[in-house]
């Protein structure tokens, strides 16, 4: 599956869209002016080319990642009205990838919206959530969009599809 548009691309953050699935890869700071524009992003999508279609979400945290403010959280939480499904890999182990799995999971439990969603600790696994709540594209197809996105911008981390 071919990346369809890379919407933002910067040293921390890189955001494209995989026909029907966002693609968000977090390898730096999560700025506020940042996470303002995703928002941007969501609503344009949902208001053209999304209207009447489903829009999923691929979350990728790396363990260089740094969780938003409150602001910024308050932010992330509006992104919840625009998307089927959210999937979260949050890369790593240990206090770090726990503090920030935490914050996700406490945007999602705080927001009290519907918004299905998986929170898991590989891309692997998360695009496999994806794929099990409906997505167009397959589990390796997504894996292979974030490897191609990672290797085309400035990223610090590189990423080994499975398999």
């Amino acid at each position: 599956m071919p990346i369809d548009r890379v919407l933002y691309q910067s040293q921390d953050c890189t955001v494209a869209l995989c026909d029907d699935v966002m693609i968000q890869i977090w390898e730096g700071p999560a700025h506020n002016d940042v996470l303002r524009s995703i928002l941007g992003f969501f609503q344009t999508l949902k208001n053209g080319d999304f209207r009447a279609r489903k829009l999923y979400v691929l979350h990728v945290v790396s363990e260089t990642a740094s969780p938003p403010d409150a602001t910024g959280r308050a932010i992330a939480a509006k992104f919840l009205d625009y998307f089927e499904f959210h999937s979260n890999a949050t890369e790593g182990t240990g206090f770090r990838a726990s503090v920030i799995r935490s914050v996700i999971v406490g945007i999602l439990f705080l927001s009290r919206v519907r918004t299905k969603h998986a929170v898991t600790a590989s891309v692997s696994e998360a695009a496999q959530a994806l794929v099990a709540a409906g997505c167009n594209a397959t589990a390796r197809d997504l894996e292979l969009c974030v490897l191609a996105l990672r290797a085309t911008g400035k990223s610090k981390l590189g990423y080994q599809a499975a398999g």
